[in-house]
Parts: C-alpha cells; structure tokens; sequence
C-alpha cells in the first residue's frame, strides 16, 4: 500500500467504522421496536436513542419493584384506612372553606395567580391544574401564555421576556400546558405547539443559558402527547410521536418513585392525575395497571397527602378532614408558602390556597 493509499484508508476509516455503528444501531432499533428508523421519522438521533434504551431498561427494572411492593401491600390495610364519601355537612364546609380561601389567595395584577412574586414563574402549572379540576378562567389564562408562532411561556406576563436568571419554560409549566388540552381538547394549540417544539429541536424553549435543563423535554411529555395524539388525531399518522411516546410508556416518573418529598413526587402525582382524567374522557391509557401500582405504592408511603390519596380512594370523608384540619381559612402571615408541593404530609399551614382550591374541586366534582 502506497503512502498515498494509507492517507487514504485512515481518512476514511472513521467513516466506515461510524456507518457500521450506525448499521448495528437501525438493527437494534427495528429488532426490538418493530419499526423503522424512516417510519419512526426520529428527532432525536442516535446518541440520544442510546440514552433512552439504556433508560428504559433502568426504568423497567423500577417498575417491575414497584410492582412487587404494591402487591405486597395488606389488603386490610387498605379496608381499615377506608372512608365513606364525603357526608352532605362536609360538603358545605368544603364549599364555605373555598369561598373564603378565593378571597384571600394572593394574585398580581394580571389576575393571574401568585405565591408570592408577580409575575409568578410557575403559575402555568397551577393554572392548568385548576383548569383541568373546572375552573376555566384557569383555562384561558392558560391559553393566553402562547404567543403567534405556538409557543408557550410561563404566562402570559412572561411573553417575550427572555432572563439570563429564569428559562422562559419549564417542565412543570408544560404539564400545566398538558393539564389544559385534556380539559378543553384544544386541537389547533396543541398542533401548533408541538410544531413549535419541533423547529425548536425538540425542545420547549430555545434559550441559551438553561443551567437545570428546563428546556429540556422530560419523558412524561411525550408519554401524555402521544396518547393524547391516539385519541384526538390532532397530528395526523405522527410516527415519530408514536414511537416517542412507545419509548416512554413506562415512563420515567417511575424512577422518582424513590423520592420521599418535593417536586420529583409532586410531578409522580400531577402525571397520574393528568392520565386518570385523560381515561376518564375516554382516552385509552397505555400501563394502567403500572399507574395503579404507582398511585397505591405512593399512597401507602404518605397516606395523609390529600392528593395521593385522592388518587387511589377517590372524594371520601377522611381526605376532605384532611383539607378541612390543614387550610388557612384566613391569610396567613408573614407570608405563604408553595403549600403541598414541597410537603409530603400534605397541605402546609401557610398554604398560599391555590393548592386547596384545587382539592377542594376534585372532592366536590366541580369548581362552582
């Protein structure tokens, strides 16, 4: 081999090796998926394709533990710790506690929620959770946070505001998003929006200082769009948001199943609760039965968090005591706190009441 010819065969060495690689990869892929690579039309390429299997072995890994400690639960447990449906007096309480609650709840200018800054970074979440629990001025402040090309922002307040300090989205903004299109079934916004993400390369925002990633989309997104996608149709024969949403149908909340408090359980809790009212409007529900184990495993953990408990004995009695024992009636003072989300016992003391208001909804079936 001459000089020249060796040159040659190096240059073009890596190139051979990489197309191998990427040869062994589509049949990985199409082995394991019963697709291929041109129909799932991916996005996301093949190192990230990589990660995401290796996840999802991880994942499966949880979920069958997960599933084990659920049927090792008591069932007597579950029978001793029952509660009767909420009795006619309670019912009233919860709606006089509401009342009050709404006339003190703090709330900017913009009539947009708060707890304690204005504007508030994560009131899309809020919004939506109220939203999806009836309250509908809820829904439209959270369809007022897009702006013409489909993009969504924190809130409204936020549009067109870009801070080195806060990314312009975030993670739990987007279920709030999510939390929206189930209650309204907003097609033309949730096309729109994931064209937007799309241009965006597969991200939520296209902000270049994101130090915790919240641009970054989580499983979860793509586990509920998928399936929201199956039933309403509002992208048509999407492949590649099929197979997105395959990937995450064991989805990667079940890894914080783990985690004993703060946001990593608060968002286990709002993803269940998101898909048990996506089921309850006729959305098929892929691994039901692995969201069940989830909900009981949580619940057993922390049997006095009104939303986990919620979750698996639906309205009764013992979780509107719960609410009645733990919600600030008047403001509290100094100042309030983001309330349950970073407390695994429940309601704190010096709720803002947002949170309340949105328990209260789910026990009474309405936001009136």
């Amino acid at each position: 081999m001459t000089p020249a010819q060796r040159k040659r065969f190096f240059l073009f060495l890596p190139a051979v090796i990489l197309g191998l690689l990427i040869l062994s990869a589509r049949h990985h892929f199409e082995k394991n998926f019963g697709m291929s690579l041109a129909e799932a039309d991916l996005h996301i390429g093949f190192a990230r394709l990589t990660d995401t299997e290796r996840d999802i072995d991880e994942t499966r890994t949880i979920t069958d533990e997960v599933a084990a400690e659920a049927q090792g639960i008591d069932p007597e447990w579950l029978k001793k710790t029952s509660s009767p449906p909420p009795q006619p007096a309670t019912l009233a309480a919860l709606r006089a506690l509401r009342s009050k609650i709404r006339q003190w709840a703090p709330r900017c200018d913009d009539g947009i929620l708060t707890y304690h800054t204005c504007p508030y970074p994560e009131a899309l979440r809020h919004l939506g959770l109220l939203c999806l629990s009836g309250d509908f001025t809820s829904c439209e402040q959270v369809r007022e946070a897009r702006d013409d090309q489909g993009r969504f922002w924190r809130s409204k307040s936020f549009i067109g505001v870009e801070s080195e300090g806060i990314p312009s989205f975030s993670s739990s903004s987007a279920r709030g998003v999510l939390a929206y299109l189930i209650a309204k079934a907003d097609l033309k916004t949730a096309a729109d929006w994931i064209a937007y993400i799309r241009k965006n390369d597969s991200r939520f925002c296209p902000d270049v200082r994101d130090p915790e990633n919240q641009c970054r989309i989580r499983a979860y997104f793509w586990h509920l769009a998928w399936q929201l996608n199956e039933h309403h149709h509002f992208l048509e024969q999407d492949q590649s948001l099929r197979y997105l949403g395959y990937l995450m149908v064991r989805n990667e909340d079940a890894l914080k199943i783990g985690q004993e408090k703060g946001y990593d359980l608060l968002g286990t809790a709002e993803t269940i609760y998101l898909l048990r009212e996506m089921k309850k409007r006729g959305i098929q529900i892929a691994d039901s039965d692995l969201i069940d184990a989830i909900s009981l495993v949580l619940h057993y953990r922390h049997p006095d968090q009104p939303l986990l408990r919620f979750l698996v004995r639906g309205p009764d009695e013992e979780t509107a005591r719960l609410l009645l024992a733990r919600c600030p009636a008047t403001k509290p003072f100094p100042r309030v706190e983001e309330g349950w989300p970073r407390y695994d016992v429940g309601i704190s003391p010096k709720s803002a009441g947002h949170d309340c208001v949105f328990m209260i909804n789910l026990l009474l079936g309405s936001a009136k």
